[in-house]
């Protein structure tokens, strides 16, 4: 039966070849997949990265500052950026400092009374998106 099979609808012999299509998405899609894994590895893993513990308004033109930032050892040059912000959502006050790593009480000098603050974020060298 095998045999009628094969006279009828003939059979193939040898190795099957790949398709050029296929061949072109391995040579293109590979370096594009290693590609997009090194930026979610970059981008996933920054080298300092910080978060707002609370603030308090000391005066009218003092507001302090509790930010905890975490360094990886290869953070080189970091930097924080707060802002203290009004009623109307307006910056008042701005101050970027050099973190340490844990938590850093920081003061915020203000032109008028401040009611929240904004923690952009702390970057190194390299790292151009704050966190």
């Amino acid at each position: 039966m095998t045999d009628a099979l094969d006279d009828r609808y003939g059979r193939r012999t040898g190795r099957r070849r790949l398709s050029p299509a296929l061949l072109v998405g391995i040579v293109v899609g590979a370096p594009f997949l290693a590609w997009v894994a090194w930026v979610w590895w970059t981008y996933s893993t920054p080298d300092v990265q910080s978060q707002d513990a609370g603030f308090s308004v000391v005066s009218a033109h003092l507001t302090e500052a509790e930010i905890v930032v975490t360094l990886s050892d290869d953070a080189v040059d970091p930097s924080c950026r707060v802002q203290a912000l009004a009623a109307d959502k307006t910056p008042v006050g701005d101050l970027t400092f050099t973190p340490v790593a844990g938590t850093n009480h920081v003061k915020i000098k203000t032109e008028r009374e401040a009611t929240a603050i904004d923690l952009v974020g702390c970057t190194a060298e390299g790292q151009n998106q704050a966190r």
